[in-house]
Protein backbone atom coordinates (compact mmCIF):
# COMPACT_ATOMS: atom_id res chain seq x y z
CA UNK A 1 0.00 0.00 0.00
CA UNK A 2 1.49 3.24 -1.19
CA UNK A 3 0.76 6.08 1.54
CA UNK A 4 0.08 9.10 -1.05
CA UNK A 5 -0.73 11.89 0.62
CA UNK A 6 -2.75 13.49 -2.34
CA UNK A 7 -4.71 10.48 -2.25
CA UNK A 8 -6.12 10.58 1.16
CA UNK A 9 -9.27 11.40 2.46
CA UNK A 10 -9.46 13.58 6.02
CA UNK A 11 -12.84 12.90 7.44
CA UNK A 12 -13.25 14.79 10.70
CA UNK A 13 -15.76 12.12 11.99
CA UNK A 14 -15.10 9.13 10.31
CA UNK A 15 -15.35 5.31 12.41
CA UNK A 16 -15.01 4.26 15.75
CA UNK A 17 -14.05 1.35 18.02
CA UNK A 18 -14.71 -2.36 17.00
CA UNK A 19 -16.32 -5.30 18.32
CA UNK A 20 -15.27 -7.38 15.50
CA UNK A 21 -12.82 -9.72 17.62
CA UNK A 22 -15.95 -11.35 18.31
CA UNK A 23 -15.59 -13.59 14.71
CA UNK A 24 -12.10 -15.16 16.58
CA UNK A 25 -13.66 -15.72 19.89
CA UNK A 26 -16.96 -18.03 18.78
CA UNK A 27 -18.30 -16.88 15.70
CA UNK A 28 -20.71 -14.44 17.03
CA UNK A 29 -20.93 -10.92 15.09
CA UNK A 30 -21.29 -7.77 17.60
CA UNK A 31 -20.28 -4.40 17.71
CA UNK A 32 -20.87 -1.08 20.25
CA UNK A 33 -24.01 0.27 19.35
CA UNK A 34 -25.74 -2.98 18.21
CA UNK A 35 -28.01 -2.11 15.17
CA UNK A 36 -28.28 -3.76 12.17
CA UNK A 37 -28.95 -1.02 9.74
CA UNK A 38 -28.66 -3.29 6.94
CA UNK A 39 -29.32 -6.77 8.29
CA UNK A 40 -25.78 -6.99 8.78
CA UNK A 41 -23.64 -6.81 11.78
CA UNK A 42 -20.25 -4.17 11.19
CA UNK A 43 -17.71 -3.65 13.61
CA UNK A 44 -17.49 -0.12 14.59
CA UNK A 45 -13.77 1.40 15.10
CA UNK A 46 -12.65 2.98 18.14
CA UNK A 47 -9.59 4.41 20.08
CA UNK A 48 -9.17 4.53 23.78
CA UNK A 49 -6.89 7.34 25.35
CA UNK A 50 -4.51 5.55 28.14
CA UNK A 51 -4.46 9.06 29.54
CA UNK A 52 -7.70 9.57 30.00
CA UNK A 53 -8.72 6.10 30.33
CA UNK A 54 -12.03 7.77 27.75
CA UNK A 55 -13.34 5.65 25.02
CA UNK A 56 -14.54 7.04 21.61
CA UNK A 57 -16.66 5.48 19.92
CA UNK A 58 -18.23 6.28 16.62
CA UNK A 59 -20.86 3.52 14.44
CA UNK A 60 -20.14 2.10 11.34
CA UNK A 61 -23.77 1.14 10.98
CA UNK A 62 -25.67 4.38 11.17
CA UNK A 63 -23.40 7.28 11.23
CA UNK A 64 -24.07 8.69 14.75
CA UNK A 65 -21.34 9.00 17.81
CA UNK A 66 -22.15 6.31 20.15
CA UNK A 67 -19.68 7.85 22.88
CA UNK A 68 -17.71 10.70 23.15
CA UNK A 69 -15.82 10.23 25.23
CA UNK A 70 -17.15 7.48 27.75
CA UNK A 71 -14.70 7.26 30.57
CA UNK A 72 -14.29 4.05 31.91
CA UNK A 73 -11.26 2.45 33.74
CA UNK A 74 -8.50 3.99 35.36
CA UNK A 75 -4.38 4.47 35.25
CA UNK A 76 -2.98 0.35 34.65
CA UNK A 77 -6.27 -0.75 33.73
CA UNK A 78 -6.35 -1.95 29.74
CA UNK A 79 -9.25 -2.57 27.74
CA UNK A 80 -10.11 -6.08 27.43
CA UNK A 81 -12.87 -5.63 24.81
CA UNK A 82 -15.80 -8.14 25.02
CA UNK A 83 -19.48 -9.04 24.58
CA UNK A 84 -19.95 -10.01 27.98
CA UNK A 85 -23.67 -10.10 28.65
CA UNK A 86 -24.43 -11.78 24.97
CA UNK A 87 -26.47 -8.77 23.78
CA UNK A 88 -24.50 -8.66 20.58
CA UNK A 89 -23.09 -5.26 21.49
CA UNK A 90 -19.49 -4.92 22.79
CA UNK A 91 -19.13 -4.16 25.96
CA UNK A 92 -16.60 -0.97 28.12
CA UNK A 93 -14.11 -3.47 29.87
CA UNK A 94 -10.74 -2.94 31.28
CA UNK A 95 -8.40 -5.69 33.26
CA UNK A 96 -6.06 -4.29 36.13
CA UNK A 97 -3.43 -6.45 35.66
CA UNK A 98 -1.86 -5.43 39.24
CA UNK A 99 -4.79 -6.66 41.19
CA UNK A 100 -6.35 -9.02 38.78
CA UNK A 101 -9.38 -6.92 38.93
CA UNK A 102 -12.39 -6.81 35.63
CA UNK A 103 -14.56 -3.87 35.58
CA UNK A 104 -17.32 -3.89 33.15
CA UNK A 105 -19.99 -2.18 32.05
CA UNK A 106 -22.70 -2.11 29.22
CA UNK A 107 -23.13 0.68 26.55
CA UNK A 108 -26.29 0.80 27.88
CA UNK A 109 -24.47 2.22 31.33
CA UNK A 110 -25.58 -1.30 33.64
CA UNK A 111 -22.27 -2.48 35.59
CA UNK A 112 -21.90 -6.04 34.51
CA UNK A 113 -18.76 -6.43 37.08
CA UNK A 114 -17.09 -4.02 39.74
CA UNK A 115 -15.07 -5.57 40.48
CA UNK A 116 -14.64 -9.45 39.43
CA UNK A 117 -11.57 -10.75 40.33
CA UNK A 118 -9.90 -13.41 38.14
CA UNK A 119 -5.95 -13.06 37.74
CA UNK A 120 -3.13 -11.67 39.08
CA UNK A 121 -0.22 -9.50 38.91
CA UNK A 122 1.73 -11.84 36.28
CA UNK A 123 -1.44 -13.14 34.66
CA UNK A 124 -2.41 -10.97 31.73
CA UNK A 125 -6.16 -10.84 30.22
CA UNK A 126 -6.94 -12.76 26.85
CA UNK A 127 -10.85 -12.81 27.32
CA UNK A 128 -12.82 -14.69 24.65
CA UNK A 129 -16.06 -16.87 24.30
CA UNK A 130 -14.07 -20.57 25.86
CA UNK A 131 -17.86 -22.23 26.24
CA UNK A 132 -19.70 -21.03 23.19
CA UNK A 133 -22.39 -19.34 24.94
CA UNK A 134 -22.27 -16.18 22.77
CA UNK A 135 -20.91 -14.22 26.27
CA UNK A 136 -16.88 -13.14 26.34
CA UNK A 137 -15.85 -14.93 29.42
CA UNK A 138 -13.07 -13.90 31.55
CA UNK A 139 -10.15 -15.25 30.43
CA UNK A 140 -6.06 -14.57 31.50
CA UNK A 141 -2.60 -15.98 31.15
CA UNK A 142 0.85 -16.27 32.48
CA UNK A 143 3.72 -16.82 30.70
CA UNK A 144 5.86 -17.64 32.91
CA UNK A 145 4.16 -21.17 33.04
CA UNK A 146 2.19 -21.49 30.18
CA UNK A 147 -1.06 -21.47 32.13
CA UNK A 148 -4.53 -20.81 31.10
CA UNK A 149 -7.44 -19.74 33.51
CA UNK A 150 -10.98 -19.46 31.96
CA UNK A 151 -13.85 -18.40 34.06
CA UNK A 152 -17.37 -17.17 32.92
CA UNK A 153 -18.78 -13.74 34.64
CA UNK A 154 -21.55 -15.86 35.77
CA UNK A 155 -18.59 -17.38 38.24
CA UNK A 156 -18.34 -21.24 36.18
CA UNK A 157 -15.16 -21.95 35.81
CA UNK A 158 -14.23 -22.85 32.62
CA UNK A 159 -10.28 -23.68 32.90
CA UNK A 160 -7.80 -23.97 35.81
CA UNK A 161 -4.14 -23.82 35.19
CA UNK A 162 -4.36 -26.16 31.70
CA UNK A 163 -0.54 -25.76 30.27
CA UNK A 164 -0.73 -24.87 26.95
CA UNK A 165 1.94 -21.73 25.89
CA UNK A 166 5.83 -20.75 27.22
CA UNK A 167 7.59 -18.14 28.01
CA UNK A 168 8.29 -17.29 23.95
CA UNK A 169 4.40 -18.13 22.73
CA UNK A 170 2.13 -15.30 22.54
CA UNK A 171 -1.61 -16.33 23.04
CA UNK A 172 -4.75 -15.96 19.92
CA UNK A 173 -7.25 -17.64 20.86
CA UNK A 174 -10.05 -18.20 18.67
CA UNK A 175 -12.64 -20.29 17.22
CA UNK A 176 -10.37 -22.87 14.95
CA UNK A 177 -12.69 -25.96 14.66
CA UNK A 178 -16.10 -23.80 14.18
CA UNK A 179 -17.74 -25.15 16.94
CA UNK A 180 -18.97 -21.57 18.39
CA UNK A 181 -15.81 -21.39 21.29
CA UNK A 182 -12.51 -20.21 21.13
CA UNK A 183 -9.77 -22.83 21.60
CA UNK A 184 -6.90 -21.94 23.72
CA UNK A 185 -3.67 -21.47 21.08
CA UNK A 186 -0.48 -19.63 21.01
CA UNK A 187 1.65 -18.09 18.01
CA UNK A 188 5.33 -18.50 18.38
CA UNK A 189 7.11 -15.68 16.14
CA UNK A 190 10.49 -17.10 16.33
CA UNK A 191 9.74 -20.26 14.11
CA UNK A 192 6.13 -18.96 13.00
CA UNK A 193 4.31 -22.00 14.50
CA UNK A 194 0.46 -21.83 15.25
CA UNK A 195 0.06 -24.42 18.49
CA UNK A 196 -3.62 -24.82 18.88
CA UNK A 197 -5.61 -26.84 21.57
CA UNK A 198 -9.14 -28.39 20.38
CA UNK A 199 -11.17 -30.75 23.09
CA UNK A 200 -12.48 -32.62 19.89
CA UNK A 201 -9.24 -33.01 18.32
CA UNK A 202 -9.93 -31.41 15.08
CA UNK A 203 -7.66 -28.77 14.44
CA UNK A 204 -4.08 -28.87 14.49
CA UNK A 205 -1.97 -29.20 17.03
CA UNK A 206 0.82 -27.42 14.97
CA UNK A 207 1.03 -25.56 12.12
CA UNK A 208 3.85 -23.73 10.69
CA UNK A 209 2.53 -20.17 8.97
CA UNK A 210 5.00 -17.30 9.38
CA UNK A 211 8.38 -16.25 10.44
CA UNK A 212 9.78 -14.06 13.10
CA UNK A 213 8.84 -10.99 11.46
CA UNK A 214 5.40 -11.71 10.88
CA UNK A 215 2.81 -11.01 14.12
CA UNK A 216 -0.70 -13.01 13.94
CA UNK A 217 -3.67 -11.58 13.10
CA UNK A 218 -5.89 -14.38 13.36
CA UNK A 219 -9.15 -13.94 11.79
CA UNK A 220 -12.19 -15.37 9.97
CA UNK A 221 -11.42 -14.25 6.42
CA UNK A 222 -12.97 -16.51 4.10
CA UNK A 223 -16.50 -16.10 5.97
CA UNK A 224 -16.68 -19.72 6.99
CA UNK A 225 -16.96 -19.48 10.70
CA UNK A 226 -13.88 -21.02 11.28
CA UNK A 227 -10.72 -18.49 12.20
CA UNK A 228 -7.96 -18.82 9.55
CA UNK A 229 -4.18 -18.38 10.22
CA UNK A 230 -2.87 -14.86 9.16
CA UNK A 231 0.33 -13.32 9.57
CA UNK A 232 0.78 -9.06 8.69
CA UNK A 233 4.63 -8.69 8.09
CA UNK A 234 5.27 -5.50 10.09
CA UNK A 235 8.65 -4.60 7.54
CA UNK A 236 6.73 -5.06 4.13
CA UNK A 237 3.12 -4.22 5.20
CA UNK A 238 1.69 -7.77 3.52
CA UNK A 239 -0.47 -10.04 4.66
CA UNK A 240 -0.30 -13.66 4.76
CA UNK A 241 -3.28 -15.88 5.15
CA UNK A 242 -4.27 -19.70 4.80
CA UNK A 243 -7.15 -21.55 6.47
CA UNK A 244 -6.20 -24.65 8.42
CA UNK A 245 -7.09 -26.46 5.65
CA UNK A 246 -4.25 -25.21 4.00
CA UNK A 247 -6.33 -23.17 1.22
CA UNK A 248 -4.31 -19.87 0.36
CA UNK A 249 -6.59 -16.68 0.87
CA UNK A 250 -4.11 -14.63 0.84
CA UNK A 251 -0.16 -14.56 0.04
CA UNK A 252 2.07 -11.05 0.21
CA UNK A 253 -1.57 -9.12 -0.33
CA UNK A 254 -0.47 -5.05 0.68
CA UNK A 255 -2.20 -2.99 2.77
CA UNK A 256 0.45 -1.10 5.05
CA UNK A 257 3.42 0.11 5.85
CA UNK A 258 6.30 -0.03 8.47
CA UNK A 259 4.33 2.38 10.65
CA UNK A 260 0.72 1.13 10.11
CA UNK A 261 -0.52 -1.62 13.34
CA UNK A 262 -2.66 -3.92 11.72
CA UNK A 263 -6.75 -3.66 13.11
CA UNK A 264 -8.40 -6.62 11.24
CA UNK A 265 -11.83 -6.83 11.29
CA UNK A 266 -15.17 -7.80 9.74
CA UNK A 267 -16.14 -3.57 8.87
CA UNK A 268 -18.51 -4.30 6.38
CA UNK A 269 -20.76 -6.67 7.45
CA UNK A 270 -20.35 -9.79 5.13
CA UNK A 271 -19.04 -12.09 7.59
CA UNK A 272 -15.67 -12.02 6.74
CA UNK A 273 -12.59 -10.47 8.14
CA UNK A 274 -11.54 -7.14 6.42
CA UNK A 275 -7.57 -6.19 5.89
CA UNK A 276 -6.99 -2.76 8.18
CA UNK A 277 -4.23 -0.53 9.71
CA UNK A 278 -3.93 1.82 11.81
CA UNK A 279 -1.44 5.01 11.71
CA UNK A 280 -0.89 5.98 15.18
CA UNK A 281 0.95 9.36 14.76
CA UNK A 282 -2.15 10.39 12.49
CA UNK A 283 -4.72 8.77 13.74
CA UNK A 284 -5.86 7.29 10.41
CA UNK A 285 -7.52 4.09 9.16
CA UNK A 286 -7.13 2.23 6.19
CA UNK A 287 -9.75 -0.60 5.45
CA UNK A 288 -10.02 -3.20 2.25
CA UNK A 289 -11.94 -6.20 1.73
CA UNK A 290 -9.72 -9.26 0.69
CA UNK A 291 -11.16 -9.15 -2.79
CA UNK A 292 -9.48 -5.45 -3.08
CA UNK A 293 -12.64 -3.13 -2.31
CA UNK A 294 -11.48 0.14 -0.47
CA UNK A 295 -14.03 0.36 2.57
CA UNK A 296 -11.88 3.43 3.89
CA UNK A 297 -8.97 5.41 2.87
CA UNK A 298 -7.34 7.59 5.40
CA UNK A 299 -10.62 7.93 7.80
CA UNK A 300 -9.67 10.52 10.79
CA UNK A 301 -10.52 9.19 14.03
CA UNK A 302 -7.93 9.30 16.40
CA UNK A 303 -4.64 11.41 17.19
CA UNK A 304 -1.12 10.56 18.38
CA UNK A 305 -1.60 8.42 21.63
CA UNK A 306 -4.72 7.47 20.83
CA UNK A 307 -4.92 3.07 21.19
CA UNK A 308 -6.98 1.21 18.32
CA UNK A 309 -9.76 -0.88 20.67
CA UNK A 310 -8.74 -3.85 18.27
CA UNK A 311 -4.90 -3.58 19.76
CA UNK A 312 -5.84 -4.51 22.91
CA UNK A 313 -8.51 -6.89 21.73
CA UNK A 314 -6.45 -9.09 19.26
CA UNK A 315 -3.18 -8.73 21.78
CA UNK A 316 -1.03 -10.86 18.72
CA UNK A 317 -0.74 -7.74 16.63
CA UNK A 318 1.46 -5.53 18.18
CA UNK A 319 4.46 -6.14 20.56
CA UNK A 320 7.65 -6.80 21.44
CA UNK A 321 10.22 -9.24 23.13
CA UNK A 322 12.76 -6.67 24.98
CA UNK A 323 15.39 -8.41 26.72
CA UNK A 324 16.29 -5.87 30.15
CA UNK A 325 20.20 -6.73 30.58
CA UNK A 326 22.24 -5.32 33.38
CA UNK A 327 23.09 -6.17 37.18
CA UNK A 328 21.74 -5.57 40.44
CA UNK A 329 19.51 -2.69 39.55
CA UNK A 330 17.80 -4.69 36.55
CA UNK A 331 17.65 -7.45 38.90
CA UNK A 332 15.54 -5.41 40.83
CA UNK A 333 17.46 -5.01 44.18
CA UNK A 334 15.75 -1.84 46.07
CA UNK A 335 12.23 -2.50 43.95
CA UNK A 336 9.26 -2.95 46.45
CA UNK A 337 9.97 -6.85 46.03
CA UNK A 338 13.84 -6.58 46.13
CA UNK A 339 13.89 -9.04 43.21
CA UNK A 340 12.45 -9.23 39.14
CA UNK A 341 8.47 -8.78 40.26
CA UNK A 342 8.53 -5.19 40.79
CA UNK A 343 11.97 -4.52 39.18
CA UNK A 344 11.73 -1.70 36.20
CA UNK A 345 11.44 -4.66 33.40
CA UNK A 346 7.86 -5.82 34.57
CA UNK A 347 6.77 -2.67 35.26
CA UNK A 348 7.56 -1.09 31.68
CA UNK A 349 6.07 -4.74 30.25
CA UNK A 350 3.15 -3.03 32.16
CA UNK A 351 3.21 0.42 30.72
CA UNK A 352 3.76 -0.67 27.18
CA UNK A 353 0.99 -3.19 27.13
CA UNK A 354 -1.68 -0.14 28.98
CA UNK A 355 -0.34 2.68 26.62
CA UNK A 356 0.28 0.73 23.28
CA UNK A 357 -2.33 -2.49 23.73
CA UNK A 358 -0.53 -5.87 22.22
CA UNK A 359 1.62 -7.78 23.79
CA UNK A 360 4.84 -6.45 24.91
CA UNK A 361 6.89 -9.26 26.93
CA UNK A 362 10.30 -8.10 29.32
CA UNK A 363 12.81 -10.58 30.16
CA UNK A 364 14.71 -9.91 33.14
CA UNK A 365 18.42 -10.89 32.77
CA UNK A 366 19.73 -8.81 35.54
CA UNK A 367 22.80 -10.38 37.61
CA UNK A 368 23.66 -9.05 41.27
CA UNK A 369 26.88 -7.60 41.10
CA UNK A 370 28.25 -7.55 37.23
CA UNK A 371 30.96 -5.56 36.11
CA UNK A 372 30.60 -4.47 32.35
CA UNK A 373 33.58 -6.82 31.35
CA UNK A 374 31.65 -9.44 32.60
CA UNK A 375 28.35 -8.45 30.84
CA UNK A 376 29.73 -8.63 27.67
CA UNK A 377 31.08 -12.05 28.04
CA UNK A 378 27.47 -12.96 29.51
CA UNK A 379 25.57 -11.38 26.85
CA UNK A 380 26.06 -13.23 23.50
CA UNK A 381 24.21 -16.99 25.16
CA UNK A 382 21.75 -14.90 26.47
CA UNK A 383 21.17 -13.07 23.09
CA UNK A 384 21.14 -16.45 21.36
CA UNK A 385 18.62 -18.20 23.76
CA UNK A 386 16.26 -15.34 23.80
CA UNK A 387 16.72 -13.80 20.34
CA UNK A 388 14.37 -10.89 21.80
CA UNK A 389 13.60 -7.91 19.54
CA UNK A 390 15.50 -5.12 21.71
CA UNK A 391 18.19 -5.29 23.88
CA UNK A 392 17.80 -2.81 27.38
CA UNK A 393 21.16 -2.29 28.56
CA UNK A 394 21.97 -0.32 31.74
CA UNK A 395 25.21 -1.48 33.33
CA UNK A 396 28.45 0.50 34.97
CA UNK A 397 27.59 1.31 38.39
CA UNK A 398 30.18 -1.31 39.72
CA UNK A 399 32.50 -0.47 37.26
CA UNK A 400 32.40 3.00 39.05
CA UNK A 401 33.59 1.30 42.03
CA UNK A 402 37.23 1.78 39.91
CA UNK A 403 39.21 4.02 37.90
CA UNK A 404 39.53 1.63 35.24
CA UNK A 405 36.15 2.99 34.45
CA UNK A 406 37.41 5.73 32.63
CA UNK A 407 39.38 3.47 30.40
CA UNK A 408 37.10 -0.08 29.70
CA UNK A 409 34.02 0.71 30.51
CA UNK A 410 32.70 2.84 27.27
CA UNK A 411 34.50 0.29 24.85
CA UNK A 412 32.46 -2.65 27.54
CA UNK A 413 28.76 -0.99 26.45
CA UNK A 414 29.76 -0.34 23.13
CA UNK A 415 30.84 -3.97 22.43
CA UNK A 416 27.22 -5.29 24.00
CA UNK A 417 25.42 -2.81 21.46
CA UNK A 418 27.23 -4.11 18.44
CA UNK A 419 26.69 -7.85 19.97
CA UNK A 420 22.60 -7.17 19.91
CA UNK A 421 23.00 -5.46 16.57
CA UNK A 422 24.52 -8.19 14.70
CA UNK A 423 21.68 -10.19 15.93
CA UNK A 424 18.84 -8.27 14.17
CA UNK A 425 17.97 -6.69 18.09
CA UNK A 426 17.30 -2.94 18.42
CA UNK A 427 19.06 -1.57 21.65
CA UNK A 428 18.38 1.37 24.33
CA UNK A 429 21.57 2.64 26.44
CA UNK A 430 20.88 3.85 29.80
CA UNK A 431 23.13 6.23 31.50
CA UNK A 432 24.37 4.78 34.34
CA UNK A 433 22.41 5.29 37.85
CA UNK A 434 23.41 7.33 40.63
CA UNK A 435 24.93 6.91 43.62
CA UNK A 436 24.82 8.67 47.00
CA UNK A 437 26.09 8.87 50.47
CA UNK A 438 23.71 7.56 53.00
CA UNK A 439 24.00 7.03 57.05
CA UNK A 440 24.91 3.54 55.80
CA UNK A 441 27.36 3.87 53.43
CA UNK A 442 29.50 6.48 51.66
CA UNK A 443 29.52 6.08 47.75
CA UNK A 444 30.81 9.65 46.77
CA UNK A 445 33.47 8.37 44.90
CA UNK A 446 31.52 5.90 43.10
CA UNK A 447 29.10 8.92 42.71
CA UNK A 448 31.48 11.25 40.97
CA UNK A 449 33.10 8.66 38.74
CA UNK A 450 29.52 8.37 37.55
CA UNK A 451 28.71 12.13 37.01
CA UNK A 452 32.30 12.23 34.67
CA UNK A 453 31.66 9.10 32.73
CA UNK A 454 27.81 9.39 31.77
CA UNK A 455 29.05 11.97 28.72
CA UNK A 456 30.15 8.92 27.17
CA UNK A 457 27.10 6.97 27.02
CA UNK A 458 25.67 9.47 24.69
CA UNK A 459 28.58 9.11 22.58
CA UNK A 460 27.87 5.68 22.68
CA UNK A 461 24.26 6.30 21.28
CA UNK A 462 25.14 8.33 18.41
CA UNK A 463 27.92 5.92 17.16
CA UNK A 464 25.36 3.09 17.37
CA UNK A 465 22.53 5.58 16.66
CA UNK A 466 20.37 4.35 19.21
CA UNK A 467 18.92 6.37 21.94
CA UNK A 468 19.85 6.65 25.54
CA UNK A 469 17.42 5.97 28.05
CA UNK A 470 18.65 9.14 31.02
CA UNK A 471 18.29 7.25 34.17
CA UNK A 472 20.65 9.32 36.14
CA UNK A 473 18.61 12.44 34.90
CA UNK A 474 14.76 10.91 35.62
CA UNK A 475 16.48 9.68 38.87
CA UNK A 476 18.39 13.28 40.18
CA UNK A 477 15.61 15.34 39.07
CA UNK A 478 13.87 16.22 42.36
CA UNK A 479 15.47 18.25 44.70
CA UNK A 480 14.83 15.49 47.17
CA UNK A 481 16.32 12.46 45.30
CA UNK A 482 19.14 11.71 47.14
CA UNK A 483 16.27 11.06 49.97
CA UNK A 484 13.20 9.71 47.94
CA UNK A 485 14.65 8.42 45.11
CA UNK A 486 17.24 5.84 46.61
CA UNK A 487 17.80 3.14 48.92
CA UNK A 488 19.55 4.44 51.76
CA UNK A 489 20.74 0.96 53.53
CA UNK A 490 22.96 0.11 50.34
CA UNK A 491 23.16 3.62 48.72
CA UNK A 492 24.02 2.55 44.94
CA UNK A 493 20.38 1.41 44.43
CA UNK A 494 17.33 2.98 43.46
CA UNK A 495 14.53 3.11 45.91
CA UNK A 496 10.96 1.46 44.91
CA UNK A 497 9.98 5.06 43.61
CA UNK A 498 13.42 5.15 41.62
CA UNK A 499 12.50 1.85 39.85
CA UNK A 500 9.98 3.90 38.64
CA UNK A 501 12.02 6.61 37.47
CA UNK A 502 13.98 3.87 35.88
CA UNK A 503 10.85 2.56 33.81
CA UNK A 504 10.05 5.60 32.57
CA UNK A 505 13.45 6.53 31.58
CA UNK A 506 13.21 3.03 29.01
CA UNK A 507 9.89 4.17 28.03
CA UNK A 508 10.95 7.58 27.25
CA UNK A 509 13.18 6.58 25.04
CA UNK A 510 11.43 3.68 23.55
CA UNK A 511 8.59 5.87 22.24
CA UNK A 512 11.31 8.51 20.86
CA UNK A 513 10.91 6.18 17.86
CA UNK A 514 7.75 3.92 18.08
CA UNK A 515 5.60 5.93 16.10
CA UNK A 516 8.39 5.86 13.61
CA UNK A 517 7.83 2.32 12.98
CA UNK A 518 11.89 1.35 13.87
CA UNK A 519 10.57 -0.90 16.36
CA UNK A 520 8.86 -4.36 14.68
Amino acid sequence: MTRSLGLRCFLIWGLMTSCAWARLIGGQACNFDGTNADGRARADLGVFDPNTANWFIFSNSNGPALAFPAQWGFPGAAPAPGDYDGDRVGDLSVYHRDSGNWYIRSMKGTVLAFPANWGWSEADAFPADYDGDGRTDLGVYNRTTGMWFVRSLAGAVLTFGKNWGWTESVPVPADYDGDGRANLAVYHRRSGTWYIDSPTGTVAFARAWGWNGAWAVPGDYDGDGIADLAVYDRAGGKWYIQTLAGSNLAWGVNWGWAEATPVPADYDGDGRTDLAVYDRKSGLWYIQTLDGTTLAWGVNWGWKGAVPIQTYALRSSEGLVLTAFGDSITYGEGSLSGGPTTAYPVMLEKKLNFQLGGYFITVNKGKSGEYTWKGKLRLPSVLDEMVPDMLLLMEGVNDALYDYMFDATEFNLGEMIAQAQARGAKAILATVPPTIKSDYADRSIQAGRIRAFNPYVYTIGEKYNIPIAEVYDYITSRPDWEQTMMDQETANHPSPAGHLKVRDAFYDAFMTRFYEGSYY
